[in-house]
């Protein structure tokens, strides 16, 4: 659950969690040094999504295989401040791309939607889509991550949790109830 009992929960557990590490190691926690980043984490995900964005453009600058490159260091490393430069770059060139009409592919003829994950793991798939059909994908689960800002302002551990709970890709793709991801999905086909 990614609801106010939810946060709350998981909370707890980062509050337990930091009592045992505390405890283990002697290093004692630093909101003030979660709070940076949880700013930077914030500020590099802004820029993420403003890049996947750009994935509706027609041509879309940003193809399936360039949009999962993107993946790994967003994932686990949001919170350090060479991030938030490589996310800005990202952004950057991706929108570069786009004003320019620049497509991920040379003639895009059919635009993918994938709800859930699809088979990252053999890469080799989305060049042969987009070399035999002009197929790209421009819709899957980097674009379904948190779209509204977790607040950082308070608590650092309860902006923590919600993050954590929000913007989780599994949660979002595989725990929303089906009408909510079936309208979303409609209007994600729409656009």
């Amino acid at each position: 659950r990614y609801d106010a009992a939810g946060v709350r929960a998981l909370k707890a557990e980062l509050e337990d969690l930091i009592a045992f590490v505390e405890e283990q190691t002697g290093l004692k926690y630093d909101p003030d040094k979660l709070r940076e980043f949880l700013e930077n984490s914030k500020e590099a995900h802004d820029y993420y999504l403003k890049a996947h964005a750009l994935r509706t453009r027609v041509p879309t600058p940003l193809g399936g295989r360039d949009a999962f490159s993107s993946f790994g260091i967003r994932m686990f490393s949001e919170g350090m401040p060479e991030t938030v430069e490589f996310m800005k770059a990202y952004y950057e060139e991706t929108l570069e791309k786009a004003e320019q009409g620049e497509g991920a592919i040379p003639n895009e003829r059919f635009r993918v939607l994938v709800n859930g994950a699809y088979p990252f793991w053999d890469m080799p798939i989305f060049d042969w889509m987009e070399k035999e059909f002009g197929a790209v994908l421009v819709s899957d689960l980097h674009t379904r991550f948190l779209s509204t800002p977790v607040d950082t302002s308070g608590d650092p551990l309860e902006a923590l949790a919600r993050k954590a709970l929000i913007s989780n890709m599994g949660a979002r793709a595989f725990c929303d109830a089906y009408p909510e991801r079936a309208i979303e999905l409609a209007s994600r086909a729409k656009e």
